[in-house]
């Protein structure tokens, strides 16, 4: 549990949950501001369901087929989407952006347990999941408590761009843990 792999695991698959979380509270606030109405909120957050748990039945392939540092990447690109397209106040916006919100969601959280799995032996697997399950619902409830005050002292927009602060971060360790990991030295026998 002390491996960087451990971390980097934790991390991503928090990160996903934490900023799902906090864009999934958030925005039925952001659209009431906006003057929509409730069949047009839930509109979008069934979406965004359907973006969370439909690439679930592909997800492993993915991961498989591309390796997770890539499906990382790209749940990360999600979220770099989310906030892009969030950014304006139409329906169209909310709809795609959340739906891009669940996807990348979806992306980090499987990678990231799938990742987990693989970071500790049979003596510390109940230790190890308990630490990062705690860890991940910890985020996830900070980040749903925040969501209604960062917005209403932030604003949409700004909550959002916040987050760019948090995807570079979690970008820059993924990139240090695969040079890592792609340039162990290698022994020859």
């Amino acid at each position: 549990m002390t491996q960087p792999a451990y971390f980097v695991a934790l991390t991503v698959a928090a990160t996903g949950y934490g900023i799902m979380i906090l864009g999934m509270t958030a925005t039925p606030i952001a659209m009431k501001h906006s003057h929509y109405g409730l069949n047009s909120i839930a509109t979008v957050i069934q979406l965004h369901v359907l973006g969370m748990f439909l690439p679930s039945f592909f997800t492993g392939s993915l991961i498989a087929r591309f390796g997770q540092f890539k499906i990382m990447l790209a749940g990360i690109t999600c979220f770099f989407g989310y906030i892009i397209i969030g950014l304006s106040n139409n329906i169209y916006a909310f709809s795609t952006a959340l739906i891009l919100l669940g996807i990348g969601w979806n992306f980090l959280f499987i990678t990231g347990t799938a990742l987990l799995t693989t970071t500790y032996n049979n003596s510390e697997k109940s230790k190890a999941q308990a630490i990062n399950d705690m860890s991940i619902f910890a985020i996830g409830l900070i980040c749903s408590f925040s969501a209604a005050g960062l917005l209403n002292y932030l604003g949409w927009k700004n909550m959002n761009l916040l987050l760019i602060i948090w995807l570079v971060a979690l970008t820059s360790l993924l990139v240090w843990f695969n040079f890592k990991k792609n340039n162990k030295p290698r022994v020859n026998y």
